[in-house]
């Protein structure tokens, strides 16, 4: 029970506005009582037990273990030891700071008031009463005095509860506090020593002091920001402290132009670093990439090694890092492994493509070369089963030409690596009766050929052609029987080529993927309707599957921009 009524009173507002009066009450009961030196050991180590209680260096529910205890008992023992004015001095003053830098960060006004009033109080117990005992002078009465603590403790005692949110401790608590603990110092050693210089009493060298001492901090305020148009103490500040953020940017700002202009991952990578080299600080780096090692600039004991994925970069820097320095070469050192990593992704990226493309090339070409071949089949077929000589040499004279031409183009787009050959026009006519008598002895039925003088492109016709008829003379391997029709007439939309067959219909999984990627087959690489159909695109063309049903399956060339002309 004891123990829960001590957790509650350690929680509640007596530890939040209590201790902190009885501390300074503590403080100046013991500067009262000066000349009992053991008297006043014994109050300093109740004012640190105090403040152990209120601030907690060891924070709590923390298990205490030895050397926690033997540094407290020896931080008392030399407080015991020590207890004189010196040490009341700086033991004040110190507190006083704490004081400061809690007002500063309050969670609301009537805490900040209640910290800032405890504080100004500490600063006239050590100014007026402190101070001159330390320094052996007169200074105000203690009777005098007395009467200021006590309302000035019962103000801050009145002012109403804050609320019971944790105070802000930061940066700024921290930097109030040191500002309040060297302003108590230095108005009382000022005062001492003015007093003593210019021989006039204590107390009106501590008014000339706080006097002095306001307008030093009225005109370091204003310097700091005049509000006359120029930039002041304030902006050189931040300039100054901004100074290795500027470099960081200039270098940020280079690596960005640096990853557009370069394609090679290891030159981007040397001159990214090689850039880093100029960032405050760093005289030398080293890096690890792929099992291989090299470094720029200088070696020494002040190495920051950084590791992101497969690259490692330690830098050297003239003196050991800070924590900012050290995010800041670490955020540079990712921002760099990120880069690099995305342009050996790009440059792999790009090999493999020009891998597909190879790829691709060759396939085409592997299967215009398997066109001709068959076309030569056919040739050698026709001979076998007719015994017309006339016949036959018209046969070789009409188509032997034909296969030449083919092959020359072949050969030239061998030459230009796949790419678009131009369009070679040819009468409509012309080419259906050159179509008709390359596949006469295949068992085709081509219908009669449109009239009217159009033309069409031969390239993209005959590689149509070839391919929906080869495709259709090894579907009837598999199906006896099978009839292949082929038609080109004259439409609304131009020239309309097609090739059907009555065998079973294409599987319905196929469907969606004919002539827009790579299909599955026993008989080559399943890339012909592919090219067929990105040719026809080119040339302002479509190839469709008009029809797919058992029985009826039919594949259509027309054109798909209503454009007659070709």
């Amino acid at each position: 029970m004891m123990t829960r009524l001590a957790d509650r009173l350690l929680n509640s507002q007596l530890r939040a506005r209590g201790l902190p009066l009885l501390l300074v009450w503590l403080i100046f009961w013991s500067a009262w009582t000066l000349a009992d030196t053991p008297a006043m050991g014994m109050y300093l180590l109740a004012e640190l037990a105090v403040l152990q209680i209120w601030q907690p260096v060891y924070p709590q529910g923390r298990a205490i273990g030895f050397f926690t205890v033997v540094q407290l008992l020896v931080a008392a023992a030399l407080l015991f030891w020590l207890a004189g004015e010196p040490l009341l001095l700086l033991w004040a003053t110190l507190v006083a700071g704490v004081l400061g830098g809690r007002a500063a960060g309050a969670a609301d006004l009537a805490t900040r008031w209640f910290h800032l009033i405890l504080a100004i109080l500490l600063q006239l117990i050590v100014w007026l009463l402190v101070v001159p005992q330390a320094a052996g002078i007169d200074g105000m009465a203690r009777e005098k005095l007395l009467p200021v603590v006590i309302v000035g403790s019962l103000l801050a005692a009145l002012l109403p509860l804050g609320k019971n949110g944790e105070d802000k401790r930061s940066s700024r608590s921290v930097l109030y506090g040191l500002v309040f603990l060297l302003l108590t110092l230095l108005v009382g050693v000022g005062a001492v020593a003015l007093s003593r210089i210019a021989l006039i009493p204590y107390l009106h060298a501590i008014a000339v002091t706080l006097v002095a001492s306001g307008a030093t901090l009225a005109a370091m305020i204003w310097l700091w920001n005049p509000h006359l148009g120029l930039g002041g103490i304030g902006s050189l500040a931040i300039t100054h402290l901004l100074e290795d953020g500027s470099h960081f940017e200039r270098w940020s700002a280079g690596l960005d132009a640096r990853y557009v202009a370069e394609s090679e991952p290891g030159r981007f990578l040397r001159g990214a670093v090689e850039d880093l080299l100029d960032l405050p600080g760093v005289v030398g780096i080293e890096w690890l990439c792929g099992g291989e090692r090299q470094s720029l600039g200088k070696r020494n004991d002040h190495e920051s090694g950084i590791r992101v994925g497969d690259l490692r970069i330690a830098f050297f820097t003239r003196r050991a890092t800070t924590a900012a320095q050290r995010v800041q070469l670490e955020l540079a050192a990712r921002l760099l492994a990120h880069l690099y990593l995305a342009k050996v992704q790009a440059s792999r990226q790009a090999e493999q493509a020009y891998l597909a493309a190879v790829h691709e090339s060759g396939a085409r070409l592997t299967h215009d070369i398997k066109n001709i071949l068959q076309g030569l089949a056919g040739l050698v077929a026709a001979a076998a089963s007719t015994r017309e000589t006339d016949r036959l040499m018209g046969l070789y004279a009409s188509q032997l030409p034909e296969l030449a031409r083919r092959l020359e183009q072949a050969l030239a787009k061998l030459t230009r690596g796949g790419a678009l050959q131009s369009v070679q026009a040819m009468p409509v006519e012309e080419w259906w009766r050159r179509l008709a008598d390359r596949y006469a002895a295949c068992h085709i039925a081509f219908a009669a050929g449109p009239a009217g003088g159009a033309e069409v492109d031969a390239v993209l016709f005959d590689c149509v052609a070839d391919n929906l008829l080869q495709n259709a003379m090894q579907k009837r391997l598999q199906e006896d029987g099978l009839q292949i029709r082929a038609a080109c007439r004259l439409s609304d939309k131009g020239i309309r080529f097609e090739v059907a067959d009555d065998g079973s219909a294409i599987a319905a999984a196929l469907v969606p993927r004919l002539g827009r990627a790579p299909l599955p087959s026993a008989h080559g690489m399943g890339i012909g309707i592919l090219h067929a159909s990105r040719l026809a695109l080119e040339r302002g063309y479509r190839l469709v599957l008009e029809e797919n049903a058992t029985g009826a399956v039919r594949f259509v060339l027309e054109n798909r921009q209503g454009d007659s002309s070709r």
